[in-house]
């Protein structure tokens, strides 16, 4: 009989779970940072609702990847690039 929890990865993570340490020990940093959010991931992001996020989508204001009638995702580099258009600059 073996030891069975050399076999797992500290911390009592589960085998084959993605952390934020083994995405940089894999060299997957790039591809998490560029992956497609759901709506509520975004509004977290952004600190603002749900509900605000559909209707900048509805406006046209942020860009969507609409995957299906019931599934859409964004790109969060891409939503804070279009959302850079509405900054206005301190008036000194």
């Amino acid at each position: 009989m073996g030891n069975h929890n050399k076999s797992r990865p500290p911390g009592g993570e589960q085998a084959g779970a993605v952390t934020v340490e083994t995405a940089k020990i894999r060299g997957l940093n790039e591809t998490i940072e560029r992956a497609l959010v759901k709506k509520g991931v975004l509004a977290r992001a952004l600190s603002v609702s749900p509900r605000c996020i559909e209707l900048w989508v509805k406006q046209k204001k942020i860009p969507v990847v609409v995957l299906g009638k019931r599934c859409v995702r964004f790109d969060l580099p891409a939503v804070l690039q279009a959302l850079r258009r509405f900054e206005r600059k301190a008036v000194v």
